[in-house]
Formats: C-alpha cells, sequence, structure tokens
C-alpha cells in the first residue's frame, strides 16, 4: 500500500513539474474584437528590408486574414505576451503585420518576419508556437521555406 501510495505521489509530482507549452488555453482576450493579419508571401526578396514603417506602402501586393474567434484570438495573444526579448536582432524585414483591434484603446500593429517581431518598439523572438498558429492559416506558398507545422499543434 505504501508502494501505490508513493507512485501516485510521484506521479502527481511529475505532472505538476510539466513546463511545456499548454495543450488548453485559457487566456480571456475579451477587450479584443478582432485580429487583422496582413500578409505577403515570405519568400519575395527585396533591394532593401521592408520596415514595419513602409509595409503599407511598399507591398502592392498584400493579402489579409480576419481572425474573430475568441479561441484563435487568444493563443495568439498568449504566444506574443509570453515571447521573450530578441537581443540578437537589429530590426526586420517585414512580410507580416497584425493589427489587433482592442475594443477599448487605439488598434495595435505588431510588424513580423521570419524569426522576431516588433511591438511598442521591442524586438521579441517570433516562437514556435507562435509561428504555427500565423503560419498555420496561410496558404502553403506564402509561408517560410522549409516551414511546417509541427506534430502536435
Amino acid at each position: 500500500m505504501k508502494t501505490i501510495t508513493a507512485l501516485i505521489l510521484l506521479t502527481l509530482m511529475a505532472v505538476s513539474c510539466h513546463n511545456g507549452p499548454p495543450r488548453i488555453i485559457n487566456y480571456p482576450p475579451q477587450d479584443i474584437s478582432k485580429i487583422d493579419i496582413k500578409y505577403v508571401s515570405a519568400n519575395i526578396e527585396t533591394p532593401i528590408a521592408v520596415t514595419c514603417e513602409n509595409f503599407e506602402t511598399g507591398w502592392k501586393d498584400k493579402r489579409h486574414i480576419m481572425v474573430d474567434d475568441t479561441a484563435t484570438i487568444a493563443k495568439i495573444m498568449y504566444y506574443i505576451d509570453k515571447a521573450p526579448v530578441d537581443t540578437a536582432r537589429l530590426g526586420l524585414d517585414v512580410r507580416r503585420q497584425l493589427k489587433i483591434y482592442w475594443n477599448n484603446r487605439p488598434v495595435e500593429s505588431i510588424c513580423m518576419d521570419g524569426g522576431s517581431f516588433q511591438r511598442n518598439g521591442k524586438l521579441y523572438i517570433y516562437t514556435d508556437d507562435l509561428t504555427d498558429v500565423i503560419e498555420g492559416m496561410l496558404p502553403e506558398s506564402d509561408r517560410y521555406f522549409g516551414y511546417a507545422i509541427r506534430d502536435g499543434k
């Protein structure tokens, strides 16, 4: 009996110490009405980097996906808020721009390239989890070279 109790306690301790990404995200985005994902093919090469400031005017063939599903908004915002600061990069070559439509504050713009994103003037790492959500919504031909959605996401 003591062995079974000890085994149960060890199992519970192991499960509670799991540090992996959450499978169920409970992150309420009540104050966001929608997210507009504007994008161009990630595989277009340009002679100069496209910055966040000139994304709107720099691309004539932009497409977009409007996200108003609360579960998807919650995932996107969870991964954006949890992204680590990118101290290695100095700038972006923008291929995606997220417009976050808050209910009670101005629209927020987040610019992304293949490895980082810019939010409020700071660069953050475009993590695998965030990449899976954003790139997974785009047509395969517009995703970054070699990108494949990971199993289990």
